[in-house]
């Protein structure tokens, strides 16, 4: 059965949590804590993008395809606002 997980862009321009697990076809919830600045979440491989966000705003998408790839908030990417999302069978 899928199953939900979240990550929050919260201060000091950083995912929390920055790595995260989940099985194909389960959902990831993005959620913009961080009430400085707008972020985005993108998974470029994927072509995933949520958009530009502000406090509060939240960004679901169901991943299928199976693999590592990085997301990052582009806005932020060059301060270190990057993660890893791992997708299993």
């Amino acid at each position: 059965m899928p199953r939900t997980y979240a990550v929050d862009m919260v201060d000091g321009e950083r995912f929390s949590p920055s790595a995260v697990r989940l099985r194909a076809g389960d959902e990831l919830l993005v959620t913009d804590q961080d009430p400085l600045g707008p972020h985005d979440f993108t998974v470029g491989a994927l072509g995933v993008r949520s958009g530009q966000m502000s406090q509060g705003d939240t960004f679901r998408y169901r991943f299928n395809a199976t693999g590592t790839f990085r997301f990052v908030c582009t806005l932020h990417e060059s301060s270190g606002m990057t993660g890893t999302l791992t997708v299993t069978r």
